[in-house]
């Protein structure tokens, strides 16, 4: 995965994206 950004924008990019591809895959 792209690192480009502060630990806080990854903790909450990395949750988000998972979150986005569990709605698609429903």
């Amino acid at each position: 995965m792209v690192s480009t950004g502060p630990d806080r924008e990854q903790t909450m990019i990395l949750p988000a994206f998972a979150e986005v591809l569990a709605r698609l895959s429903a």
